[in-house]
């Protein structure tokens, strides 16, 4: 059993992110999984986020999904962090995590808390017509070759790596 909400968030931030990662291995063979990658992606990092933002022995969390870039914005003043993403100088690992912001903000995106008639992960939507199912859209903005989203993942790796 966790110690207290910190922990909690990130034992399960822990076990989103190694359901993504098996899910990213299976959807090279499928791509109807993309769309299980990235709600479990988003999963990972909110509660990731929120473990981090939480401090030991802190009060619960809110329920939102905006928490990781607001990690993202704060994780600056993470010496260890910075040092784990390979940078040295703060003002270089500033400029590192500014160029995360619009993903952080993309994956944010996913859940489907609030308008549902747009692209996420976990339910239909309706576009123009046509009701389109997450496992059969291509989300492009998130493709995991994308060197920008590479960037993210190994950040997230890192993250996890500091705990």
């Amino acid at each position: 059993m966790a110690e207290d909400w910190r922990a909690a968030f990130l034992q399960q931030a822990r076990s989103d992110h190694t359901a993504f990662r098996l899910l990213l291995d299976a959807a090279r063979n499928d791509p109807a999984l993309r769309c299980q990658c990235l709600h479990y992606l988003q999963m990972a990092t909110e509660k990731l986020a929120k473990g981090f933002l939480t401090p030991p022995n802190g009060p619960r969390p809110p329920a939102v999904h905006r928490a990781f870039s607001r990690f993202v914005q704060t994780a600056r003043g993470n010496d260890r962090l910075r040092r784990e993403c390979g940078s040295n100088s703060p003002r270089q690992f500033a400029a590192y995590l500014n160029s995360l912001m619009p993903l952080s903000s993309a994956i944010e995106d996913l859940a489907p808390a609030g308008d549902r008639d747009r692209p996420n992960p976990e339910y239909p939507w309706e576009e123009n017509g046509a009701v389109i199912a997450p496992a059969e859209f291509a989300f492009t903005a998130l493709d995991f070759k994308n060197p920008k989203m590479i960037k993210m993942l190994q950040f997230i790796e890192n993250c996890f790596r500091t705990l």
